[in-house]
C-alpha cells in the first residue's frame, strides 16, 4: 500500500511539473503562487515572454499584436509584483536561488515594455 501511495504521489507531482512548464505566461494565476520564490519564478517567466516577443525587433518593428501582448504581460507583472510586495519582504525574495537572474530579466522586460 505504501508503494502504491508513493507512486501516486510521484505521478501527481510529475503531472504538476509538466503542466506548469506548458502554462502560458499570461495565464499565471495569483492563487497558484504559494511562496516568495513562486512569485519570483512567475515574474521571470513573464519577463522571458516579453523578451522573446521583442526578439531582435526594434520598437518600430513590433506589430500591434506584439504591443498588445506586451501590455498584457506588463499588467501581469504589475499584478504579481503588487501582490508579492504585500505578502513578502525583500529579504524573502533574495533567498530564492534565481533572484538575481530574475531581477535582471524583469528590469529588461520592463524596459522593453515601456519602450526604452
Amino acid at each position: 500500500m505504501k508503494k502504491v501511495m508513493m507512486i501516486f504521489v510521484a505521478m501527481s507531482f510529475a503531472s504538476m511539473i509538466m503542466l506548469s512548464c506548458t502554462q502560458k505566461a499570461e495565464d499565471i494565476k495569483l492563487s497558484n503562487l504559494k511562496t516568495a520564490c513562486d512569485y519570483i519564478d512567475a515574474m521571470e517567466k513573464i519577463s522571458d515572454a516579453a523578451i522573446k516577443t521583442k526578439g531582435d525587433k526594434s520598437k518600430g518593428d513590433l506589430s500591434q499584436e506584439d504591443k498588445n501582448y506586451l501590455k498584457v504581460l506588463k499588467n501581469k507583472i504589475e499584478d504579481i509584483g503588487g501582490s508579492a510586495k504585500k505578502k513578502y519582504t525583500p529579504k524573502e525574495f533574495q533567498e530564492c536561488s534565481n533572484y538575481e537572474i530574475a531581477i535582471d530579466k524583469i528590469k529588461k522586460a520592463m524596459d522593453i515594455i515601456d519602450g526604452r
